[in-house]
């Protein structure tokens, strides 16, 4: 993956319509190359871009986008890109033949279209920042049967692009807790470039942000909360007997290597931020020093007032450090 990082959401159930059915009808949405197509609340035509190059049509007018498109999924270059701009946030981009986007995909769309708007509003609202200068937000549904991520955003390229793979089941409303997570990968590498400057050491804060919006903000979704999370941890700690650094659960996570305790540490430690008696106001002043060139561990201690201790497992009464409240904070003891 190298520089290419793809960042994965947790996984579910949905399984999706064969790749050769052809949308020539899709319900009341149909797909017609002699007519201009809308998903619900879209305001523009299909068109497709290749590089400084748009082309407005439909059906045979539209030109392949090709390769660098295909390459990640199972589709062929030959493959046709259909785009659907939303009234919202984000744009669609679905793979499909000349005639128009593949049924499935067009149906996955339109399921998952409705929840985009509270995962946009999610990502922003605790992050303190929107997706400004960017545009919308173009959402590629590819289908990567052998990939276990529902979703992922490439970091460090500058991207405007968050991928859904419909190779993983999954309803619309998880699917928008899948763009819940990656749009908060996106706004927070648009703002603060983490990525590039520090891939390692920041992954577990950026995954914790983006788990605690698409599991306990996104109001479609899990809404994961003390409880659950706390048993979480106690089950994969074993009750604290086993550790991890925050450091290196993330850095594991990256290099596609995350134990059991690792995941559970990347989907809980954004709640305990979120919880701390600062709320998010320490999240947004820390994006915030992110955004200046700071460090993290200097944003992160500027924003709460002490010590992320994410290189170590130490915790005791008298370790103030976040990682040390963490441990307390959710198994009652250090």
């Amino acid at each position: 993956m190298g520089a290419y990082v793809k960042r994965v959401a947790a996984l579910a159930v949905w399984c999706l319509l064969m790749l050769c059915a052809v949308a020539a009808g899709a319900g009341q949405y149909s797909l017609d190359q002699n007519q201009a197509v809308y998903l619900p609340g879209t305001t523009l035509p299909a068109y497709l871009t290749d590089g400084q190059v748009t082309y407005v049509g439909t059906g045979a007018q539209l030109q392949a986008l090709g390769q660098q498109a295909a390459s990640s999924n199972a589709l062929a270059a030959s493959t046709y890109w259909w785009h659907f701009s939303t009234s919202g946030h984000y744009d669609f981009w679905l793979p499909g033949t000349a005639d128009g986007a593949y049924t499935s995909f067009y149906n996955a769309a339109v399921a998952i279209n409705p929840y985009l708007g509270n995962a946009y509003d999610s990502a922003s609202a605790v992050l303190g920042k929107g997706n400004d200068g960017y545009g919308n937000i173009d959402i590629w549904l590819t289908y990567e049967p052998g990939s276990p991520a529902n979703g992922y955003y490439i970091a460090g390229q500058g991207a405007n692009n968050i991928y859904l793979n419909m190779a993983q089941p999954g309803s619309g409303a998880l699917f928008g807790g899948v763009a819940a997570h990656e749009t908060t990968h996106l706004i927070l590498d648009h703002a603060a470039n983490l990525y590039n400057r520090d891939p390692l050491g920041s992954n577990w804060y950026t995954e914790a942000l983006a788990y605690y919006v698409g599991n306990s903000v996104y109001a479609h979704g899990d809404q994961n909360g003390y409880a659950y999370n706390s048993a979480w941890l106690k089950q994969y700690s074993q009750n604290g007997a086993w550790r991890s650094s925050w450091y290196d659960s993330g850095a594991r996570y990256i290099q596609g290597g995350a134990s059991s305790l690792d995941y559970a540490q990347l989907n809980t430690i954004g709640y305990f931020l979120a919880n701390s008696n600062l709320g998010w106001s320490a999240i947004q002043g820390t994006v915030n020093n992110l955004v200046t060139g700071r460090s993290l561990e200097s944003s992160l201690q500027a924003a709460y007032g002490l010590a992320s201790g994410m290189y170590s497992t130490s915790s005791g009464s008298g370790v103030n450090t976040l990682y040390s409240y963490y441990i307390n904070y959710y198994l009652g003891h250090y």
